[in-house]
């Protein structure tokens, strides 16, 4: 850009009473606020400048633009996975999360609620969350010089109320339908039943007393990374679940959550392998990890056998092998 062209551009600008500022090199550039605030029609060339050796000004808007473009796509995404984050810590516990949500416009008028299959993929994310908290328990009970033992019970206690008994439940009902039922039908409606049977009430009392004897055979913190890594781990398996067999029923929640895509069910797994990592020895997170996928695939086996397909249940029933499978994998190793 010529003197000239910069004396011809400042006169303009002085004419549409644009306010002016000088940058360090004495260059007359108009200020960006003014620009935004109605003189639409005159091309801000001269909002971003850069200089040449001999001082003059050269436009540099591409730049500029190309950041701030990458600005927003950033935040937009940010904002997406927030919301993803809340919807899941809605379905998956009982937490209060209904004024961040309301903030984030979860399920108001103007954003009503995403389908769940959208959120899926961030259930390690609220899975390691739940381990935390259940963790926090270990530790205070530790510090508060309770045996082990009592101290684990504590703690998988405040991961089940956590979670409002959501997986226990599932494992209890998919225990009376497959023991209980003869035929497929038989199956499903007693899966349905509100009430708690022999085989349901042995199988969440199994589930709980592993999973209590698992944690209180481990160090305070190995127990604190080990119920974090476990909880992320097998809600990493429900997406997998979910893709991999088909609806037991036409309708019911996981029916109507869908078939999450690939890279749903590859992001949950990254992220609670990732995490296993972060917080285990490489051969504990290993071991972990193997735990997790065993136990989901082993109940995903049962279910296609008895009743072919996937339910809520099963999903729940799922969750509660791996994460109990996880933490024995883990005493295993160390």
């Amino acid at each position: 850009m010529s003197s000239s062209d910069s004396t011809s551009s400042t006169t303009m600008l002085a004419s549409m009473r644009c306010p002016q500022v000088r940058c360090g090199r004495g260059c007359v550039v108009a200020e960006p606020s003014s620009i935004r605030k109605g003189l639409t029609h005159v091309r801000p060339a001269l909002r971003h400048a850069s200089h040449r050796k001999d001082g003059t000004a050269v436009a540099d808007t591409g730049r500029h633009s190309s950041v701030a473009r990458y600005t927003r796509t950033v935040a937009c995404q940010a904002e997406a996975l927030a919301r993803d984050v809340l919807q899941a810590i809605r379905f998956l516990t009982i937490l209060g999360v209904g004024p961040a949500a309301r903030f984030m416009g979860v399920g108001t008028g103007d954003r009503p609620q995403p389908p769940l299959a959208d959120c899926i993929h961030v259930f390690p994310v609220v899975g390691a969350l739940v381990g935390a908290l259940a963790g926090g328990v270990w530790l205070l009970a530790g510090v508060a010089g309770l045996p082990p033992l009592l101290a684990a019970g504590l703690a998988v206690a405040a991961a089940a109320v956590l979670t409002g008994g959501l997986h226990e439940d599932g494992l209890g009902d998919v225990a009376d339908g497959f023991g209980g039922g003869r035929t497929r039908d038989d199956k499903l409606r007693i899966m349905r039943d509100s009430r708690i049977g022999s085989f349901g009430a042995l199988a969440v009392v199994f589930s709980i007393g592993l999973r209590v004897a698992a944690l209180a055979a481990l160090p305070v913190t190995l127990g604190l990374a080990a119920l974090v890594a476990a909880g992320a781990l097998s809600r990493a398996t429900l997406p997998a679940i979910l893709w991999r067999l088909p609806s037991a029923r036409t309708a019911g929640l996981a029916a109507d959550a869908g078939r999450p895509s690939t890279w749903q069910v590859g992001m949950a797994a990254g992220v609670s392998v990732a995490l296993a990592l972060l917080l285990l020895a490489p051969p504990a997170a290993a071991a972990a990890t193997a735990g997790a996928a065993l136990g989901a695939a082993a109940v995903a086996v049962i279910a296609c056998r008895q009743i072919g397909g996937h339910t809520g249940d099963v999903c729940g029933a799922a969750q509660q092998a791996a994460e109990t499978a996880a933490l024995i994998a883990v005493v295993a190793l160390s």
